[in-house]
């Protein structure tokens, strides 16, 4: 394969192509992971650099002990040549999935040419490279995806096979981030594996090494090994000294457990005393951000919700539900996009339901577990069932000495014995205030109500025995910390599963909808409430009809696995839109609530409990918001057939 016919693909005149980065440059204050620490209060991450030092040393951490005394993690990542002897044959898997570009017609410059570059696999047939690589579909169409262009260990070369790329099925770029999605013809992710997506944010450190593969000046595969360390970072790039050429545009930048990292796109110029040439990637996370904004325009959207529903995981500055809500607009670019989602943790509030079983008894296995979630979903407030008040304090405790993060805590029942289960919520204190905010005293008794002594209901020889919450239900309060106030009451539940449950279940919806009534009525702080945990069931909807009177709206989603919701929202409320984990049920049918339905929830939470977390964002109205609704699954749906179509 000749490349005197071929440019190569490169980026010119990089000093000035690539754009100042938002943050100012490659900030020398800010860190090992990229986030000054203007940034990181505004995302209510204001230990950033401590909090991602500690991730990075629990994810190499497999079993962190944990005692009661302020047990604080203190480990360095120190750099060594040791590796892993399965190194070698999962770079190996890797490999396979990366490919030379070919590619003609009118480059990036708008000039007439030839030129290659390096692209990989994301799935089974859509594959990843720069946008100076393929810039528009009109080149993506008369481009192939060579793979297999490399040598064996004597020099010989190996049989390639080529295969046309498809941008009628799928195609999606953006120049300022430097990147292209494009669906391939056939499967060649059947012979060559393809390489994860992940949305992780701290997946990397300054000083670390990274890895890549690459076609280096459009010729045979090589790979690029260790001396490659991380000298920066910002929330979108990386610069790395590792050796590459033109033609290596596209390439993927891996950790040295192979994890995808950045997208290799272009060499930087640095002022003294930094070293003169560092190499740049785009980070897999900022691509991530960008693509959960472009969901919101309607041109874009079906292409970026597939190409999102290969991401795994989480970025721990977004938290779980990422950009989503955030104020983004449908002509923002991708850059654009990521500065928005990053500084606009204030538009929104984001809470967590989970019943952890058996929490208050095995705490000393499960905290480090628990923790290390709570951290990676960065939710704003956790609402818990079935915790005790020693669990909840040691937890908070392990969050700050391993995490460097503040929660506060309280319990529903703030008398109750260290051992005793109940309901009680912890919440970032950068982010949100809460208070308890008891309910009136009539509430209180109603509350308290013992099934034999209740008489609201009619239920004919229906028994119930015991109280109708076993768990008491406080009232919290939840506002956000440094903005506009978004304000809501938080109702923690837990329902326990009885045999007469529907029976609890009618008589707590009557006790509850009453209670907000009669909050309402008696000058409560504000009229949004959000009541859920589990339920076993969604509350009865009909019992809260009556608030519909008064121009409020109630409505439920539920789980396969007893977790409920039920939002209340008063007329004119800043909370414009719910979003919900996709484990969650959207029962009542309404546009108001969104299922994240390319998020996923974590696996290792059913190390912890059987019961999934069910998560929700409430999200102040930021323009334009395009529901799931029938049209548009249907559109996403024949999207992803005739894109796997094409390996049949």
């Amino acid at each position: 394969m000749s490349k005197s016919n071929f440019a190569l693909a490169s980026m010119e005149n990089e000093k000035d192509l690539i754009k100042k980065d938002f943050l100012g440059q490659y900030d020398r204050d800010s860190g090992p992971f990229g986030l000054p620490a203007e940034l990181a209060k505004s995302i209510a991450v204001p230990n950033a650099e401590k909090l991602g030092l500690s991730i990075r040393a629990l994810s190499q951490t497999k079993d962190p002990s944990f005692s009661e005394k302020d047990a604080t993690l203190e480990r360095i990542i120190e750099r060594n040549n040791f590796l892993p002897s399965w190194f070698a044959y999962v770079g190996d898997l890797r490999q396979r999935a990366v490919c030379l570009i070919s590619a003609s017609g009118l480059d990036y410059l708008g000039r007439e040419g030839r030129w290659r570059g390096s692209a990989f696999l994301v799935s089974g047939n859509i594959l990843m490279t720069n946008h100076h690589v393929i810039n528009t579909a009109e080149v993506a169409g008369n481009a192939r995806a060579i793979f297999n262009f490399q040598t064996d260990q004597i020099g010989n070369d190996l049989p390639t096979i080529q295969f046309k790329l498809r941008p009628d099925l799928l195609f999606l770029t953006d120049k300022q981030l430097d990147f292209t999605f494009v669906a391939v013809e056939g499967e060649p992710g059947k012979d060559f594996g393809c390489i994860q997506l992940s949305r992780a944010f701290f997946n990397i450190t300054d000083g670390e090494n990274c890895n890549i593969i690459q076609h280096p000046g459009g010729e045979r595969k090589v790979f690029v090994l260790q001396e490659n360390e991380v000298k920066k970072q910002t929330p979108t790039t990386l610069l790395y000294s590792s050796d590459t050429m033109a033609g290596s545009s596209g390439s993927p930048v891996f950790d040295n457990e192979w994890n995808l990292i950045g997208l290799h796109h272009a060499t930087k110029e640095l002022d003294p005393p930094d070293p003169r040439h560092l190499n740049e990637g785009i980070k897999i996370s900022a691509i991530a951000v960008a693509l959960e904004g472009m969901v919101n325009n309607p041109s874009n959207r079906a292409a970026a919700q597939t190409v999102l529903d290969l991401f795994s995981g989480s970025n721990s500055v977004t938290g779980y539900f990422g950009a989503m809500g955030r104020k983004v607009d449908a002509a923002d670019n991708g850059e654009e996009i990521v500065v928005k989602s990053y500084t606009g943790d204030d538009e929104d509030i984001d809470v967590g339901f989970w019943n952890i079983e058996h929490f208050e008894k095995t705490y000393a296995d499960k905290i480090p577990v628990v923790a290390e979630i709570i951290i990676d979903l960065n939710l704003d407030v956790w609402a818990f069932e079935e915790v005790s008040p020693k669990a909840i304090k040691l937890l908070v405790g392990y969050l700050k000495n391993n995490y460097h993060m503040n929660f506060g805590y309280l319990m529903s029942e703030p008398d109750a014995a260290d051992g005793k289960q109940t309901t009680g919520i912890i919440w970032n204190e950068s982010s949100v205030v809460c208070q308890r905010d008891p309910w009136p005293e009539t509430v209180q008794d109603w509350l308290n109500a013992h099934s034999s002594t209740f008489t609201g209901l009619d239920d004919g020889n229906e028994a119930v025995d015991g109280f109708i919450f076993n768990r008491y239900p406080e009232r919290f309060y939840v506002k956000t910390a440094n903005s506009e106030k978004l304000d809501f009451y938080l109702v923690p539940l837990h329902l326990k599963a009885m045999p007469e449950g529907s029976k609890r279940r009618r008589m707590a919806s009557e006790i509850l909808s009453g209670a907000v009534s009669y909050s309402d009525k008696n000058g409560g702080l504000t009229q949004n409430w959000l009541l859920g945990g589990d339920m076993n069931a969604t509350l009865s909807s009909n019992d809260f009809s009556f608030l519909e009177d008064a121009g409020m709206i109630a409505l439920s989603a539920e789980d396969s696995e007893d977790g409920a919701i039920t939002y209340i929202g008063r007329p004119k409320s800043l909370i414009d839109h719910i979003y919900l984990s996709p484990n969650l049920h959207n029962s009542t049918d309404s546009a108001f609530f969104i299922v994240a339905r390319d998020k996923d929830i974590p696996r290792f939470t059913k190390e912890v409990s059987d019961h999934r977390p069910i998560l929700v964002r409430l999200s102040k109205p930021n323009g334009a918001i395009y529901p799931e609704n029938g049209d548009f699954l249907k559109t996403l749906d024949a999207m992803k057939k005739a894109i796997a179509g094409t390996g049949e």
